[in-house]
């Protein structure tokens, strides 16, 4: 548990405030988190220990824009992605579609808010009843937008 490594947008670190479970990223040793992401997330960042603040090189900001143009993502996503790249991190925290595909193209991995809480459950942070209650709140209760057949897959 917490040997995890990750780059987040900030889709999950919204919605998991969202629903009162920002514990569920204790599954992760490290997240960083790129300026435009933490200019969106600045409230919720500061309340997660382990969330690292990462600036980005001339380089990285480039690649970022050139991200954000090739595959229509907002700054802050292309940021995340760029510096995925720039840090060889494989995982990518993400809760938006465009993010997600763009990512997969670019060869890292995608989880959103019920993949972390999915996990978090499978490794001891969340019981089987807060896992359950935390899927329903993120259907109910967040900004998320996402459906219940999904959710009720997720709880199954």
């Amino acid at each position: 548990m917490g040997k995890l490594i990750a780059v987040t947008d900030a889709g999950p670190l919204i919605h998991l405030a969202e629903i009162k479970r920002l514990d569920a990223l204790n599954i992760f040793n490290k997240i960083f988190v790129p300026p435009e992401v933490n200019k969106e997330a600045r409230r919720i960042s500061k309340t997660v220990p382990f969330l690292r603040l990462q600036k980005l090189s001339i380089k990285e900001k480039n690649l970022a824009a050139w991200i954000a143009v090739r595959y229509e993502l907002d700054l802050g996503e292309a940021e995340a992605i760029s510096l995925c790249k720039a840090k060889k991190i494989k995982l990518l925290l993400t809760d938006d579609l465009d993010a997600r595909i763009a990512a997969e193209l670019e060869g890292l991995e995608a989880h959103g808010s019920i993949g972390i809480l999915l996990r978090a459950f499978r490794e001891g942070v969340l019981t089987d009843n807060q896992t359950i209650k935390s899927l329903q709140k993120l259907e109910s209760e967040s900004s998320l937008f996402i459906t219940h057949p999904l959710i009720q897959q997720a709880i199954k």
